[in-house]
């Protein structure tokens, strides 16, 4: 008989303490800017592409690369900048202040998720969220509105860079517990992006599902789906051709989107969206020939009144 993954533990392990402990103590409680939730990351590196595009409806989001000492260092993709999303989101909510501190804060919160601040090498967490972090706060976010209608073009625009001003420090001597260090500024427009409407979520299902970009995205989306399904009193049924352009996958224009890469994509979000619900049994959802139902549910109790705020 074949042995469980490591990731399929996790799940049970998580999925039992959960069932035990069904509310999030509030060290545990974490956030995630509901405009995220909608549109995603890349999944993996898009490579040397001038512009990273989403799109969802009228709305366009795209990602112009992070520079540094006047290099292309590239897009952030994968989970780490899912986390540092969630990171930023939460320490937001217990300051006014619009400076990021790194240091102890970001290296707990690595810990907190399995990850290991300290150790070295290629491939190792540290150099792996030292990368991401450049990333993530050097690039440019764009949020585009198509407003054309009755015979009338017109559209509405907002460009972000996330912290424009910042300093870091990551190589150090000898055994000091914080091996990431700075401050970092954040916009104005940061600040409302983040600050808008957050989802409140559970640091135990964050770590569980941290090595899969495409099981966080659903994470965070199902249960901002579910919320407007309970307000509106109604099932919300979205179709895969629609997510597949507004999720990190790389499957190429819309226009070239074809019948296999739906056929790929259905079969991936069902694997993730499997492992949410083993978390989280309490969401509801179905499936019709194009695409996905989130049904009205019961979130928890601390979720639910956090996201009618």
């Amino acid at each position: 008989m074949a042995q469980p993954t490591r990731q399929k533990l996790q799940l049970i392990n998580t999925a039992t303490e959960l069932l035990n402990n069904p509310y999030p103590t509030y060290d545990q409680m974490i956030f995630m800017p509901s405009d995220l939730a909608q549109i995603t990351f890349p999944h993996s590196d898009p490579g040397d592409v001038p512009i990273w595009t989403r799109k969802n409806g009228n709305q366009v989001f795209f990602i112009r690369p992070a520079a540094s000492q006047g290099k292309i260092i590239g897009y952030p993709y994968g989970p780490i900048p899912r986390l540092l999303m969630h990171w930023i989101t939460t320490e937001l909510q217990h300051s006014s202040e619009p400076v990021l501190s790194l240091g102890d804060n970001l290296s707990r919160f690595m810990k907190e998720l399995g990850l290991d601040p300290h150790r070295g090498g290629v491939r190792s967490d540290r150099v792996r969220c030292q990368k991401q972090l450049q990333r993530f706060f050097r690039s440019v976010y764009s949020n585009e509105y198509d407003h054309s209608k009755h015979g009338k073009k017109g559209f509405e625009y907002s460009d972000v860079q996330i912290a424009p001003k910042g300093k870091l420090w990551w190589e150090f001597n000898g055994d000091e517990e914080s091996v990431f260090d700075g401050t970092l500024k954040l916009s104005e427009e940061a600040l409302e992006m983040f600050r808008k409407s957050p989802i409140p979520g559970d640091l135990r299902i964050l770590n569980a599902l941290k090595s899969s970009s495409l099981c966080l995205d659903y994470n965070d989306w199902l249960h901002l789906k579910t919320y407007i399904a309970n307000k509106k009193d109604l099932p919300q049924r979205v179709p895969w051709r629609g997510l597949i352009m507004q999720f990190g996958g790389s499957y190429g224009a819309e226009e070239t989107i074809t019948k296999s890469h739906i056929s790929n994509f259905r079969r991936k979000s069902k694997w993730a969206i499997q492992c949410v619900t083993q978390l989280c049994p309490y969401l509801d959802i179905d499936y019709f020939d194009g695409g996905v139902i989130i049904k009205p549910a019961t979130l928890p109790l601390d979720i639910q009144r956090n996201l009618s705020k």
